[in-house]
This record gives structure tokens, sequence and C-alpha cells, in this order.
């Protein structure tokens, strides 16, 4: 299985202060509620971090992330919030 690098935008709050290129991470994407159409499921894949840009004036982080390329897809075009999750070591 091969891997890929996608970019997603990451809202103030959504991502741990701790997180640096190389952590590991979960990804998550939830759909947006109220807007009449059926409950969708939110996405979710593990990834590792490969770059964080600096916020935008509205305090929006681009962070691009490594993760396989059967996920890459499904995160790349949900639509929602985007929220990372640290992964401790395992140790």
């Amino acid at each position: 299985m091969g891997q890929s690098v996608i970019a997603v935008g990451v809202k103030a709050g959504k991502a741990p202060a701790g997180m640096t290129v190389g952590s590991r991470v979960t990804v998550l994407v939830v759909p947006p509620t109220g807007n009449g159409s059926a409950t969708a499921q939110p996405v979710r894949a593990s990834a590792s971090v490969f770059a964080i840009e600096i916020p935008d004036a509205a305090g929006l982080t681009a962070v691009s992330l490594l993760l396989s390329s059967d996920a890459a897809p499904q995160v790349s075009v949900a639509s929602g919030d985007v929220s990372l999750i640290l992964q401790g070591s395992g140790g």
C-alpha cells in the first residue's frame, strides 16, 4: 500500500499544542449538522504530520499529512470540521 500527502485546514483549537512534524495523529472530519440531509458519518484516518504552516488571519492552519493512499481521497473530499488527535508513542 502506498502513501500520499494531503493538506487539511484546521481551525484554532482543533489540534493539540504539542503537535510537531512527525507526530502521529488521528484525523477526524466531522460533517456539518442541520443542513437537512441524512446524518453523515465522520471520516477517520491515521496519519503523520508532514508540515505545519503558520495560521492565516482567520486562524486556519494548513497541515500537510502523510497517510495511506487508500485513506487520502476519503479525507481530502470529506466536508466538515477537521480535528487532529495526537497519538501517544505506545510504549
